[in-house]
């Protein structure tokens, strides 16, 4: 049991090293998320210079607003991806260290049990040894006897205070993987607040352009078919 809690604790240790670090298979993910808010910046800030140019009822201008709705949605929803695979990373985290603390809980149970037991099986021989009168032929084979379990008492109680040392540094890790994954919580439900928000705006502006033609009843002028020679 004992080797299997120290392998535990270097494959732990490994975990602390990685911690903090999205996974390199969320990479993909947070690129095409960079992309996209790249492509959404480009034609979002020149939206405001594209509709100054063209009249209120040009049927491009509303054109224009979709695109870069359409734009920002790709971009919203790329984030939106992202967060939701680095939520599940996060969750896994949190539940591998949950259950790592949990199995060092019940291994420290076991070595308290096993020490409690040794303490007493000692006191009992001790007590045992010093009823004996000096001369006694039981005194040589019990003091050995005595000797071989407080050996293993010490073994246990070294071990007990690694066991316990662990635990102190797994509660850390427990600690640190609940806020991480509150954290990518947080900015995993921001990214849906802001695909709400600028949905909104953009069928806001979608609105007001429409607005603006019904008002100015000012339409694109036609374009003339070319006349045919003759």
């Amino acid at each position: 049991m004992w080797a299997q809690t120290i392998f535990f604790l270097a494959a732990t240790g490994l975990c602390v090293q990685g911690f903090g670090q999205t996974s390199t298979d969320l990479n993909p993910l947070r690129q095409s998320a960079e992309k996209r808010t790249a492509e959404w910046f480009t034609v979002h800030t020149a939206l405001e210079d594209s509709l100054s140019r063209l009249l209120p009822c040009d049927a491009r201008a509303v054109k224009t607003i979709e695109d870069v709705n359409h734009a920002s949605d790709a971009r919203l929803e790329a984030w939106i991806k992202f967060t939701a695979s680095w939520r599940s990373q996060t969750a896994a985290e949190s539940q591998g260290a949950k259950r790592a603390q949990a199995e060092l809980n019940a291994q420290a149970a076991v070595l308290q049990a096993e020490k409690n037991q040794m303490e007493s099986q000692l006191t009992e021989l001790r007590t045992r040894r010093a009823a004996l009168p000096p001369s006694a032929e039981a005194i040589q084979p019990l003091d050995k006897l005595i000797d071989w379990n407080a050996q293993r008492l010490a073994a246990i109680t070294s071990r007990r205070a690694a066991l316990t040392s662990a635990l102190e540094s797994v509660a850390v890790l427990v600690s640190a993987a609940e806020a991480r994954a509150a954290a990518v919580d947080k900015e995993a439900a921001q990214w849906t607040e802001q695909a709400e928000r600028w949905r909104a705006y953009y069928a806001a502006r979608i609105n007001r352009a429409k607005t603006e033609c019904a008002i100015t009843g000012q339409a694109a002028p036609a374009v003339r078919a070319p006349r045919k020679k003759q």
